[in-house]
């Protein structure tokens, strides 16, 4: 087996300018390293904030609606994120949706397994695998409210209005600042 094509593709990203204030230089101090660490952490959250205040919030009207028989209501072992439901539209075809199902909530849904429901829903975008998907935010069974949107609803606005911008901003400024110190202190890196 030829290895050069890996040692060429290795040898150029150890060239890179990145390659060589990140991977190099800053891992010869120790406070380096450590922001070297922030800069990592604050950008996951940056990412993660700033994808949180991408999803807009709704109301239940401008949401996407679809009806069809349900066919899963699954809640995960470990948390109630993640949870999925799955129906089965008149066409025969399956829509999938992600979301959030508490106890109390699972033991409805899962009784309406096989009923005639009505799924809103809207696009999220997220951080984690998936980083695009349909979540679901109100389920009725006709009349009845099997998931109710308004008991997520006070928790989003309040999140969008005070957790979301500070926590984005705080963020960015613990991503940009560390960066900096990191790339000034590493102007000319050493090759290695």
């Amino acid at each position: 087996m030829d290895l050069s094509p890996i040692k060429t593709i290795k040898a150029r990203l150890q060239a890179m300018w990145f390659w060589q204030v990140f991977g190099v230089c800053a891992m010869q101090k120790l406070w380096a390293k450590f922001l070297v660490a922030v800069v990592l952490v604050s950008g996951y959250v940056v990412a993660m904030a700033g994808l949180e205040l991408l999803t807009p919030i709704y109301n239940l009207a401008e949401m996407n609606r679809t009806e069809g028989v349900l066919v899963v209501a699954q809640q995960p072992l470990r948390n109630i994120y993640g949870s999925k439901v799955i129906i089965r539209k008149d066409d025969g075809e399956k829509a999938f949706y992600r979301g959030a199902i508490r106890d109390s909530e699972d033991i409805i849904l899962k009784a309406a397994i096989g009923k005639q429901v009505t799924v809103w829903s809207q696009i999220e975008y997220s951080v984690r695998p998936p980083f695009v998907y349909e979540r679901f935010w109100h389920i009725q069974e006709g009349e009845k409210i099997l998931y109710d949107y308004d008991s997520w609803l006070p928790g989003r606005l309040f999140g969008r209005a005070q957790k979301s911008p500070a926590l984005f901003k705080f963020s960015l400024f613990m991503f940009i600042v560390p960066l900096v110190i990191i790339v000034s202190a590493c102007r000319n890196p050493v090759k290695s």
